[in-house]
């Protein structure tokens, strides 16, 4: 049995969302790589779900794939949510740092990105599309920066987001992504890779302090001053 390469996920996660690649969406799509395993928590920290990211290695095209418990094994299928909607992603760390600024971003992997130069992050299963059946009470009273994916419905979708919550009483700002230069459905995965580019470097920890200066980076980008919610 191959060892987890997730250090955050047990052999037994890892080995559930494995088989995923079996499913037909994987398939269809031609996603052979397991690129990464991402818990949704309660606020004590408990893993509760978790989302098997798929990739295609030539298109690049991802399927991501919901993974739950059940009886002793385990389904590809998302926990029942009720009313309320979908948990937003790492609740623990909104528990453990209530009055930090959070960063919202459309996607797993975005928000594991941030976090690992320094910054509380979070996001929402589904995708853009799904936006409008989350639970963003987590974030109620907050500063919240939103990093919009470079495309219509990346936008679209966090203007709604910015909508419910000032309705919850939250601060928010948006970043101008249009004077980032990223290409098209660009987020911050692209923008620390042109980051880590621009140093001459491969990786992050090549980077004489590069989380420190990757951090200082991204604190200094431009926001959108007028940002209608209805545009």
């Amino acid at each position: 049995m191959n060892p987890s390469p997730f250090p955050e996920i047990s052999q037994e996660v890892y080995s559930a969302a494995l088989r995923l690649g079996s499913h037909p969406a994987a398939r269809e799509a031609g996603c052979t790589v397991l690129e990464s395993v991402h818990p949704y928590t309660t606020t004590e920290g408990a893993e509760s779900w978790w989302i098997a990211r798929w990739r295609n290695p030539r298109t690049r095209e991802k399927v991501p794939l919901p993974l739950r418990r059940e009886g002793t094994g385990f389904r590809c299928k998302r926990p029942d949510f009720g009313p309320e909607g979908a948990p937003l992603y790492r609740l623990h760390k909104l528990g453990q740092y209530p009055s930090d600024l959070v960063y919202l971003v459309e996607g797993e992997f975005c928000a594991d990105c941030l976090e690992g130069m320094g910054f509380i992050s979070t996001t929402w299963p589904g995708g853009a599309l799904a936006v409008g059946r989350v639970d963003f009470r987590p974030l109620a009273g907050r500063w919240v920066v939103l990093w919009p994916d470079n495309d219509e419905n990346g936008f679209r979708a966090m203007r709604e987001a910015a909508d419910r919550l000032r309705r919850l009483g939250a601060r928010v700002v948006v970043l101008d992504v249009a004077a980032l230069d990223l290409p098209p459905k660009g987020d911050v995965v692209d923008w620390l890779a042109r980051f880590i580019e621009s140093h001459g470097a491969r990786e992050l920890c090549a980077i004489p302090g590069g989380c420190a200066q990757a951090w200082e980076a991204v604190r200094a980008l431009p926001v959108v001053q007028e940002w209608s919610v209805a545009a």
